[in-house]
């Protein structure tokens, strides 16, 4: 995933942070900083492992840095990672958050 946003000139840093909502940051001139959430889990679907917490929490830092919240789902039997932006994602999981219009 990293490799891929690299390729598109983007910097990309992970946060050492196993624990928490932001896995990788990716940083680019003129173009919303990416506060990305990266899962690989085989069952489920993508939002399986990403539970509402999670989201609520990655929501609420990507518009305190101004930036775009996203999901970086591999799935099973290396297929391309599949990118869902804060519309793709389950509007329950959000619970009180507001999204940005």
């Amino acid at each position: 995933m990293a490799e891929e946003l690299r390729s598109e000139g983007w910097i990309v840093k992970g946060t050492g942070d196993a624990h928490g909502a932001i896995d990788l940051i990716a940083l680019k001139k003129h173009h919303s900083p990416k506060l990305i959430q990266v899962k690989g889990n085989r069952d489920g679907g993508p939002f399986a492992n990403f539970r509402p917490t999670e989201r609520a929490i990655l929501v609420i830092e990507a518009q305190k840095a101004g930036g775009e919240p996203l999901l970086a789902w591999s799935p099973p039997d290396r297929q391309p990672t599949r990118w869902y932006g804060l519309d793709d994602w389950p509007t329950r999981s959000l619970g009180k958050v507001k999204r940005r219009a």
